[in-house]
Formats: C-alpha cells, structure tokens, sequence
C-alpha cells in the first residue's frame, strides 16, 4: 500500500504487510471478501502518521500492533487476525 504521510503531500509511505489469520481458511475468506474494508482501515493508519512519527525507531512494530488491533475491531467479524508481519517499509 502507498499513502501520504499526514502534513507531507509530496512524501510517500510504501508498506508491505502479511497477515495471519485464525481460523486460517475462513479467516483468509473472510479477508478477502471484506478487502476494500481492510484496505480502507490500512490507508487511514498509514495517512494519518506524521514524519515525526515515521522517524522512530520503533515504527514498524507500533504499526504492526496498531494494524493487529485496528483489523480486529473494525474489519473482522468471525476471524481473527492473529500476526501482521510487515515485509516492506519505505518513505520516498
């Protein structure tokens, strides 16, 4: 997924993410049937970071947590999402 950084129109954040759901065949189902929703959530949490935010060291595993938390709540119904592993992390 690529978003705008908050305050930075000219900057991009590129994030690559894996996801493990349980139960593993309903909840990757349930993931791709409600995608627009997950894409939805993700886009929101990356837009809304700021540089300063993005500067931390420890960036990748507060948004590993807050993607883990954010996709319970508000996308799946039935699964769960039980890891986000992020396999790419560029600002450009």
């Amino acid at each position: 997924m690529r978003a705008n950084p908050a305050g930075a129109l000219d900057r991009h954040l590129v994030v690559e993410a894996n996801f493990r759901v349980c139960p593993p065949t309903d909840g990757l189902a349930e993931l791709r049937r409600r995608h627009l929703e997950l894409k939805h959530e993700v886009l929101a949490l990356l837009s809304s970071r700021t540089e300063a935010q993005l500067a931390d060291p420890l960036r990748v595993e507060k948004l590993q947590n807050e993607l883990l938390e954010r996709l319970n709540a508000r996308v799946m119904r039935r699964g769960r999402v039980t890891q986000v592993i992020i396999t790419g992390f560029e600002i450009q």
